[in-house]
């Protein structure tokens, strides 16, 4: 995972938390990018009523297409534009 490649660690249970327990459609999405109907790429995000927060995302390193992930983005970026 990207947390592993940057040897990173993710305390214990935040993640699970933030995506079972706050998470909720009228609070956060995500965007996943697909090649040959795989997920290669992610982003998730929350929002509140004036800012969309960029939380976690990541791509399948052994198939990775380096656009995948800045799709991904841009679209979290245009979903979030449409809150104003």
């Amino acid at each position: 995972t990207t947390f592993e490649r940057q040897k990173k660690k993710l305390p214990a249970g935040i993640l699970k938390k933030i995506l079972f327990e706050f998470a909720a459609k009228e609070n956060s999405f995500a965007f996943v990018g697909y090649r040959d109907g795989q997920p290669i790429s992610t982003v998730f995000c929350v929002y509140d009523n004036q800012t969309a927060y960029y939380l976690v995302g990541g791509y399948d390193e052994k198939n990775a297409h380096h656009g995948a992930g800045a799709a991904c983005m841009h679209a979290a970026i245009i979903k979030s534009k449409s809150f104003t």
